[in-house]
Order: structure tokens, then sequence, then C-alpha cells
């Protein structure tokens, strides 16, 4: 305890130390202005008293009264260049005091001893020295009260002891009321520089505190930046982790599509389907990293518009209903009429991250998906083992899971939730939980008021769907594609994917090779580059190539970068662009949606 309060009473006393310090400047700076008062008290007093006694008298008191302020004086001016930590010390102080306070105010306590030959004189001088003590008052009281004391009993002392001695009532009436008149002052004097004192403590409490809150900012901001470089190097780390393993990834996921579907072979279609399987398990994994580059780097474009809410609630159960029936649980969506505006895609990826984890999340029963019109909340409510409440929002954060069975496969990377969060906050929406261990939770998307429309005010269509609606019979008839990617594996796949749908192809492993492939005169219809190539850049390769035809040909950015400078490059360049692990079915629907 003891080393606890140490540091307290340290800068207890330093502080009393520095107020200290700061009144004893302040007293030191009344010296030379009190001497110029005394040097101009002293001529006023020769020039008042000139014709009324003796000359010598009045001329050997000034000098006196001089003399006493220029000792004062010089001493003054001797303080000035010794050490300045000599000021204040015990030393000083008491010098100090019998310089200022004794010597240099003596002679006008005096005065009205040597120039009162009249009654009239007498209560002239009385008054001047009454006049004289109250600007002792004024000067030292504030400051110090022991220079008040001192210096004001040296004036009225000699004044008193004048007035006993004349020994008139009037005398000792004066006698008395300028004694009284001295001690009265001096519990005003302790008052005021008590005040004082706590003015000076609470500037320099102030000052401090100013300081402490200078350095706390400057510590906020420097742990502002190292935050924010920490987030740049988990976006880089993410970037260069993800990128090798992207690659394969996609080159597996097109060679699977390659395979035939539907034969006589039961054995061997079931691995290719649990292959697959696993293929789309590490899309979504990469999807949702995915998610959280583009919006570390700014680069998620929010598009608000009319969404029907019956049309999302059925695109749920097209997608998640197989998944919770092969769980052994119930999924349900609420019929509802229901229209707001936001992002179509970041709210299916907003209501399909949901449901996951309600599946996942929930061993018997079911997930019910509802919206609440009153309250502008669409829900996801599940019968599950629930969440408790020190965990509510530590589930919101990056790579943060809870435990869960161990034989629950599709656990995801933990970035689900933290999306979820972050997509949401991008259009203005609030998400809020509601749940306890082993009675389910409810995970609700507030909308603001204005983002609730009327019904019917969206078409009930499913071209809101993130997902294109491809015909199973899809062929493009000989339309010349140049695919150009550095990794062997990826243009075999894509050789064989493309030929299967109908693709003229031809294809490069860098930039010079692309270049090469247009020589013979051949003009392709569709560019599909990589974006970083051995010996360039797939943005600045598409504009070279297009420039070389004579129908410019529209152009797909495939590219695994994901770091945040690369990010903004490629939405920068208003290409279509596609991340790998790219679906087959996504790469079909962006074909498409460049018009072949």
């Amino acid at each position: 305890m003891e080393s606890a309060a140490q540091p307290t009473a340290d800068t207890s006393g330093d502080l009393a130390a520095r107020v200290d310090a700061e009144l004893t400047r302040r007293l030191h700076e009344q010296d030379l202005p009190g001497i110029v008062t005394n040097y101009c008290a002293a001529a006023l007093i020769g020039w008042l008293h000139w014709n009324t006694g003796s000359g010598a008298t009045l001329i050997g008191w000034v000098l006196a009264w001089f003399g006493a302020n220029s000792v004062y004086l010089g001493y003054y001016g001797l303080q000035r260049r010794v050490d300045r930590d000599r000021v204040g010390t015990p030393g000083w102080r008491l010098s100090h005091l019998l310089i200022s306070n004794v010597v240099s105010v003596s002679a006008a306590g005096f005065m009205p001893w040597f120039f009162s030959p009249t009654p009239e004189l007498l209560y002239l001088n009385t008054t001047l020295v009454l006049i004289y003590f109250a600007g002792i008052y004024a000067s030292n009281a504030m400051i110090s009260p022991a220079s008040y004391i001192i210096s004001g009993g040296t004036v009225i002392a000699p004044l008193v002891a004048l007035h006993v001695g004349i020994g008139t009532s009037g005398s000792l009436a004066i006698a008395g009321a300028s004694l009284l008149f001295y001690f009265a002052l001096i519990p005003f004097a302790k008052v005021q520089a008590g005040a004082l004192r706590q003015a000076i403590r609470v500037g320099h409490e102030n000052e401090e505190l100013a300081r402490r809150l200078a350095r706390q900012t400057e510590r906020a901001e420097d742990a502002r930046r190292e935050a924010e470089e920490a987030n740049r190097a988990k976006a880089r780390f993410l970037a260069a982790a993800t990128h090798d393993l992207r690659q394969p990834l996609h080159a597996l996921s097109l060679t699977l599509e390659t395979l035939p579907k539907g034969t006589s072979d039961t054995s061997g279609q079931g691995h290719v389907d649990r292959a697959r399987e696993c293929t789309r398990q590490l899309s979504s994994m990469f999807d949702a990293l995915l998610d959280q580059a583009q919006l570390d780097a700014g680069t998620r474009p929010v598009v608000a518009e009319p969404v029907s809410l019956a049309v999302l609630f059925d695109q749920i159960e097209t997608q998640f209903q197989a998944q919770a029936q092969s769980r052994g649980l119930w999924l349900r969506c609420r019929p509802t009429t229901g229209v707001v505006r936001a992002d179509a895609l970041a709210l299916w990826r907003i209501a399909s991250n949901l449901v996951t984890n309600a599946i996942a999340a929930t061993d018997r029963g079911g997930v019910l998906v509802a919206w609440r019109a009153r309250s502008r909340t669409l829900e996801v409510r599940d019968s599950g083992r629930g969440i408790a409440a020190a965990d509510h929002e530590a589930v919101f954060r990056e790579f943060h899971r809870l435990p869960g069975p161990s034989s629950q496969r599709d656990r995801g990377l933990g970035l689900g939730l933290a999306t979820v969060k972050r997509l949401a906050q991008l259009q203005g929406a609030q998400v809020i939980l509601r749940s306890a261990p082993g009675r389910g939770s409810v995970f609700g998307l507030l909308f603001p008021p204005g983002a609730v429309l009327a019904a019917g005010s969206a078409p009930d269509l499913r071209s809101g769907s993130p997902e294109v609606e491809v015909a199973e019979d899809w062929n493009a008839r000989g339309c010349p594609v140049l695919a150009v990617d550095d990794d062997p594996a990826i243009l075999a796949a894509l050789d064989e994917l493309l030929r299967n749908w109908g693709f003229d192809v031809r294809l490069a492993g860098s930039a010079r090779d692309a270049m090469t492939q247009l020589d013979d005169g051949w003009e392709p219809r569709v560019l599909m580059l990589d974006r970083h190539l051995p010996d360039g850049d797939g943005l600045r390769l598409a504009d070279t190539l297009r420039t070389r035809c004579a129908t410019p040909p529209a152009c797909l950015i495939v590219t695994g970068d994901t770091a945040p400078d690369d990010l903004r490059a490629v939405v920068g360049s208003g290409l279509e662009v596609l991340y790998k692990p790219v679906a087959p079915e996504r790469l079909r629907e962006a074909l498409q949606r460049l018009g072949v």
C-alpha cells in the first residue's frame, strides 16, 4: 500500500513546491514597483514639508529613506544575477523579508515624529501613513500575509507609539483605531492568500491535466496508427496467404466441372460429388475472406434498390432447404409482402450467413426466417444451443468461433457474423442479437425508417438473386476467347471447360504470348485475363489487346489478388471482375453478362 500511495504523495509535494515557487516569483516581482513607490513617496513628503520645519531634518530623513531603498534596489539587482534556484530558499526569504519589509519602509512610520509641529500637520501625516499602510496591504497581503504583518507592523507601530505618547483622547482614539485596523486586516490577508494559492494550484493542476490529456491523445493517436498498420499488415498477410491457395483451388473447381455427370459408376460419381462439395466449402471460406478484404479496402460497392423480401425468402428456401433437411431440421420462411431499400447482393450475403449459422448451431427443431414490419426487423430465429450473454459481442469479431460439436463439418473461418455486421453498417442497418444458452438465438437486421418501402414497390422476380438463371444447354457457338494465366493447371482446366461450352479457345501464359496470339489476324470476342502476369499487368494488357482488335473485345479479369491496393485498382478499372476460386456457374454467368 505504501508503494502504491507514494506516487500520489510525490505528485502532491511537487505541486505544493510549484505553488510556493509561483508565489515567490510574484513576491519578487513586487520588489521594483515597491522601490519606485518608496522613492516617489519620499519625494512627495519632502515637497509637502519643505517649509514646515527644519530643512536639515527633512533632507536627512529623505536621504535616509532614499538610502534604505537604494540598499533594497542593490539587493534586488544582486538577486537577479544569482542562481535562480536560491530564490525561495529559507535564507533568501529571511533576507528578503528584512530588507523589503523592514529596512525599506521603516522611515515612513517615523515621518510624523519629525514633521508634525501643529495638530493639522499631525493629522495630515497620520493620514499619509495610513494611506501608505493601505498600499502595503494591497501589494503584499494576498501574496504573503507574513510580509503584510511585518511591513505593516513596522509602519504602524511608530505611528501608534506617537499618538499614545501625545496622550490626548483624540490621539488615543487614532492609536486604537490604527491597531484595530492593522489586526482586523490580518484574517482578510490570510483568506485572500489562501484563495490566491488555491487559484495557482488549480492553474497548475489544469496545466498538468492538459499535459496528461496531450500525452494520452498522442498515445491514442499512436495506438490508432498501430491499429491501422496492423489492419494493413493483416490484409497483406491474408492476401499473400490466400493467393497461392486460390490458384490450385480455382484449377480444381474448373477441372471438376469438366468431369462427366450422371454416369453409371455410382461409386466414382459419389467421389466426384464429394470433391465438388469440398471445393464448395473451401470457396465459401475464400468468399468470406474476400468480403472482409473488400470491406477493409473500401471497395465494396453499395447499390441501394427496392428488394422484395418474398423473393429473398424464396431464394433462402431454395438454397438452404436441403441443407436443413440433411441435419433433420425444418426451415421455414414466413410469407411477407415487405419491401426494403437495400443492396440486394449484400442483403443476400447477410441473410445467407445468418441462416447458415442458424442451421449449424441447431441440433433439433429448426430455423424460422420472418419479417417484423412493426419493428422494421428481418429476423432469423433458431432453436439451437444459444449463446451466453458474455459472448454476444465476441461473436461479431473477426475469426471468432464459439465451441461446437466436433462432428460439425462446415465450421467456416469465424468471419460470417463479422461480415454481417459490417455489411449491415454499410447500408445504415443494425444487427441485434437475443440469445441464451439452451434457448436458441434470434439475429435481427434492423433497418432505418427510410429503408422500408410500400408493398409492391419491388419487382417480384428472381432477378434479385445473386445467381443468374442459366440454361443447362447453353453453348457459345464458336465464340473466340483468349485466356491468359501464368498457372498451367488453370489454363488446362479452362481450355477443356471452355471448349465443352462451345468456345474457340486460345491460351497464353504471359503478356507476350497473348500478343503473339493476334499476329495471324485472329481476334477474340472475349478476353479472360489474370491480373498479375510474369511480364505485365492484366489491366494494362487488356487495354493493349483491345486497341489491336478491330472490334474491342469484352474483358473479364479473373484474379486471386485481394490486397487492398489490388482491389482498388481492379474496381477502378471498370472491367468485369471475378475472384479466384471461381465456381464454373459463376464464370458462365459472367460470360453471359458480357454478351456471349
